[in-house]
């Protein structure tokens, strides 16, 4: 039905409050409205200033979030939906570090690494700070940018990750590596 709303604020709030997120859309020419929109709005496929039906695999992957995600939460189309089909599997991490620097890491991240460091062997720790910066780089290279996957120059298509609250519990004899 038709919600009203007080404020751009007040309606992301409805909009999210719903347990679906296919697709939304916002028709705006006020910039730090979009901002506020793209920044806080929870739904799979963003649309500005356009209808929001008929989405084209390749030129704009589709999935959702909350209830209209199925699976690993991939994108149909989108540039990892065959990671959702495969496995993934540890590797040889190579010749140990000579250093034992965590530069470059989230200080939340340097803080956890350090609070569990007293309990770890050294081959634990370098697998640990490894797996880290392997995560920052990561980041930094590849899920921490928005890119334009389509490229078609009379519109954009706007790929991005968003990051997700992660809690993780493990028993006294549990094992830091996996």
């Amino acid at each position: 039905g038709i919600m009203h709303a007080n404020s751009l604020g007040h309606a992301i709030e409805l909009q999210n409050a719903v347990a679906y997120g296919l697709k939304a859309g916002l028709y705006t020419q006020n910039p730090d409205d979009l901002a506020m929109w793209l920044d806080r709005v929870e739904a799979g496929n963003l649309y500005v200033n356009r209808g929001i039906t008929g989405a084209i695999v390749q030129r704009q992957p589709f999935g959702g979030w909350k209830r209209s995600s199925v699976g690993p939460g991939t994108k149909a189309g989108g540039p990892n939906y065959l990671i959702g089909l495969g496995k993934w599997r540890g590797t040889d991490a190579g010749a140990p570090s000579s250093t034992l620097h965590l530069r470059g890491l989230d200080s939340r991240i340097t803080t956890v690494i350090e609070a569990a460091q007293a309990s770890l062997d050294y081959p634990a720790f370098e697998w640990l700070r490894r797996a880290a910066l392997s995560d920052a780089v990561a980041w930094n290279e590849e899920f921490g940018r928005v890119t334009d996957v389509s490229r078609l120059g009379v519109e954009r298509n706007l790929f991005r990750y968003r990051p997700v609250e992660v809690a993780i519990r493990a028993t006294g004899d549990a094992t830091w590596q996996a």
